[in-house]
């Protein structure tokens, strides 16, 4: 497994549907998976990024406020993890472009 320090910015698709809770290590965790394209998906331009702590909390606040599925303009900063040959952003820094949102549900 590797871990990277990416910076991200682009449109993000938020769904409600997508929030989980799992227990690791005997603790309840909340993450919301959303996905972030910066290009379009054939040049890797699609990232799977998963949304702990204050980004899942800005997230929901979202959420919350315009309904079920949304698409924002965001940038996140966090860690690339890579493991058995796929990756993910995992994130608790994210930055919200209110003016630039889609509502879709």
């Amino acid at each position: 497994m590797s871990n990277n320090l990416v910076i991200l910015q682009g449109w993000m698709l938020l769904k409600a549907s997508n929030l989980r809770t799992e227990t690791v290590d005997g603790q309840q965790m909340a993450y919301l998976r959303a996905v972030l394209d910066t290009d379009t998906p054939v040049v890797g331009g699609r990232h799977t990024v998963v949304l702990v702590g204050e980004a899942l909390e800005k997230a929901r606040a979202l959420l919350a406020l315009h309904g079920g599925e949304v698409r924002v303009q965001a940038a996140v900063k966090g860690k690339l993890l890579t493991f058995r040959g796929r990756s993910i952003v995992q994130t608790d820094d994210v930055t919200f472009v209110p003016a630039e949102l889609e509502v879709l549900a």
